[in-house]
């Protein structure tokens, strides 16, 4: 899969690729987070479990993912690990650019927003702090998103963008409980 943006007139093309979340599929970890440019670790909002693993994938994935100097040719990967209610598994995506990279930028991402305004609001105050703690304990950056209402999406990769290529882009941090969170 492929993700285009257009950012002051320049085409930036991410390819994604998906790594699934099995036993089998975790051998690649090492081969996708080396010169990786972002690693976008991502959990499901309405499933609190998905949220308390997110600190082992980070953890994980930055260990073959350590400040080093890609050349400007070299082909750099962005890693998502997604981690869903459905199978309750990480799955890796890929996306590849040139750049060069000293160390990939963390974002974590809760999913299912439009979900996750349903619950009790204690439920989402409690989901909020949690994910923000942890996002600080990962230096990343946090957007609350949702892919079926386009919330925050096309953001998460302009940010990607505007932080791999050093590019001037404003972000509006959003902390209100019931609207999707941006924190950084």
């Amino acid at each position: 899969m492929d993700k285009i943006l257009f950012v002051r007139g320049a085409r930036i093309a991410f390819s994604i690729w998906d790594v699934g979340g099995d036993d089998q599929s975790l051998n690649h970890i090492p081969e996708v987070c080396k010169g990786a440019g972002a690693i976008l670790i991502m959990f499901d909002l309405t499933n609190r479990s998905t949220l308390n693993n997110t600190i082992g994938w980070f953890q994980r994935a930055r260990n073959w993912n350590k400040v080093q100097n890609v050349p400007i040719s070299a082909v750099s990967s962005l890693l998502i690990m997604a981690l869903t209610d459905v199978f309750l598994l990480p799955t890796i995506l890929t996306f590849s650019f040139l750049c060069i990279i000293q160390t990939a930028v963390p974002v974590l991402v809760g999913t299912k927003f439009d979900e996750f305004v349903q619950l009790p609001l204690e439920m989402q105050w409690t989901i909020v702090n949690q994910a923000r703690a942890y996002a600080r304990a990962m230096k990343a950056t946090l957007f609350f998103s949702s892919a079926s209402h386009n919330i925050n999406v096309n953001k998460i990769f302009k940010f990607i963008a505007a932080k791999l290529f050093n590019l001037p882009w404003s972000l509006e941090r959003n902390l209100t409980v019931g609207e999707p969170i941006i924190d950084f």
